[in-house]
This record gives structure tokens, sequence and C-alpha cells, in this order.
């Protein structure tokens, strides 16, 4: 679901693919929830810039860094980052992030 948007992102929250289940069983209210970050791979505004895999490639060296120095993470993690396309065909990059909320 659509959560916001800023200058060079759409945020929506999102669940991993969970297996079908028998329709008498509910499903999980505790389920892993991520942020879903989508953005331009790469984009500017008057004097602003955006690199969506650079994003994603630092978030995940200051995790490994924090944890390397046994250090607790105290940034946003950064699980997954891939290239995704529109329905009219205009590719985006994917930024699959920790839910902060």
């Amino acid at each position: 679901s659509f959560v916001a948007s800023g200058t060079f992102s759409r945020v929506f929250l999102v669940h991993p693919e969970t297996a079908k289940t028998r329709r008498w069983k509910e499903k999980s209210h505790d389920a892993q929830r991520y942020a879903a970050k989508v953005m331009r791979e790469n984009d500017s505004y008057i004097q602003y810039t955006s690199d969506a895999r650079k994003e994603g490639d630092i978030l995940k060296r200051l995790e490994a860094s924090q944890i390397a120095q046994g250090k607790e993470v105290l940034t946003m993690r950064c699980f997954d980052s891939f290239a995704v396309v529109d329905e009219v065909g205009e590719p985006y990059w994917c930024l699959v992030l920790e839910w902060l909320g």
C-alpha cells in the first residue's frame, strides 16, 4: 500500500510473499513488513541528485561496518535492491528497506 512520496521516490508498505494457505486459516497479523522505495536509478532536481543503486550500497556498507565493529545497527537496513519496470515500460529501481513504522 502507498505510504508517501518525495522529490525522487514513492514509498510503499510491502510484505514478503507467503505460501498459499487454506482458505479457513487466518493470515498472520505479525508478518514482516518492509518499505519499498521506488525511484529512478539516477535523477536530478535543481541542485539535488539521487542514485538509487548508490543509496542501497551505502546503506548495506554502513550496516556491515557497524556489525563488524560489534556495534548496534543504527542505520536503516537495505535488504535488497533491483530493477523494476512500470506498466508503460519506464525503468525504475526498488530498494527494499527496513520498515520503521
